[in-house]
């Protein structure tokens, strides 16, 4: 049976009772709840649509669906209060997708994080009209550990506002009509959200001048015996995604040569979970050159700081 009881333990807190979804949206409070302006002041409430898709025994199940507002406690934590009590299962493997007019906020981020950690059985997706004091770096960071831990995080579209009109709003089958500068403002959001995800990928300026300078002599101590290696995915108009990698000993007898960077880069284990369409040009920048066995994998375009 689902359900593991009021409130996992660690997960939501203590609330003193299990917040039951409500029924669809009322148009007008749709359209000026989930209005996707760059700063929307006044909006002081929180909306969360929410699908579960469930799979039992390998065979899948209708999903849940609902909206939950913030009242008392914040719209994210309702749903996961309820979502522990009534729905979830060890048995199970679930497919949550969240539709938000405003972004986590920090506090409410780490309750996620915290339950995410505990059930790995549940996979998480959130889509936000608008990000919540996207200038703060506790609110920035909350969001960094969610896509740390493997959240799927992006701005909602029109095709997810249209969505939600059709699946969470009493539309009384009238067709969606979105507001002006929706597609504008996609743009500013999605921009500030990847600004935000992407910090978490750049190295400080102390640490890049130590491992990049190409010094022909390098000072004692000579700690520079790692490699660093800056990429970027790139589209022709756009660039994907930022970061850097070091490269790490691989397991094996003391002693053992360090592995390169360049081959993490080669595998696809980038930190990016956003929707990519067409195929990136990866671009790598590391600090010495490949050895010969990260080099002999590799076919992307690299500019080095000094030879290996």
């Amino acid at each position: 049976m689902a359900g593991l009881g009021q409130a996992c333990e660690g997960c939501c807190g203590q609330m003193p009772e299990i917040s039951y979804p409500m029924g669809r949206l009322d148009p007008k409070t749709f359209s000026f709840e989930f209005k996707n302006l760059p700063y929307a002041y006044g909006r002081k409430s929180s909306y969360l649509c929410f699908q579960v898709e469930r799979e039992q025994h390998s065979s899948p199940v209708p999903s849940d669906w609902g909206v939950f507002k913030n009242q008392f406690y914040h719209a994210e934590l309702r749903f996961l209060n309820w979502f522990c009590a009534e729905k979830l299962s060890p048995y199970e493997h679930y497919d949550v997708t969240w539709f938000l007019s405003w972004s986590p906020c920090s506090t409410c981020a780490k309750k996620i994080a915290i339950f995410l950690s505990n059930h790995k059985n549940v996979r998480l997706s959130i889509f936000v009209s608008r990000i919540y004091y996207f200038w703060k770096p506790a609110f920035r960071q909350g969001l960094q550990e969610l896509d740390h831990l493997g959240v799927q995080l992006d701005a909602m579209s029109f095709h997810d506002f249209k969505h939600c009109w059709e699946n969470f709003v009493d539309n009384q089958r009238m067709p969606f009509r979105c507001w002006k500068k929706v597609h504008r403002n996609y743009k500013f959001v999605l921009r500030k959200l990847n600004e935000i995800l992407r910090n978490m990928n750049l190295l400080s300026e102390k640490t890049f001048n130590y491992h990049f300078g190409n010094q022909l002599r390098v000072k004692k101590p000579q700690g520079r015996r790692r490699t660093y290696l800056c990429y970027k995915l790139k589209l022709p108009n756009e660039t994907l995604d930022k970061g850097y990698f070091i490269n790490k000993v691989p397991s094996g007898p003391p002693g053992s040569r360090a592995g390169g960077a360049d081959p993490v880069l080669c595998a696809g284990q980038t930190p990016t979970h956003r929707r990519v369409w067409g195929s990136p040009a990866p671009l790598g920048r590391p600090s010495f050159l490949p050895c010969w066995a990260s080099a002999e994998a590799l076919p992307s375009t690299r500019i080095s700081s000094r030879p290996f």
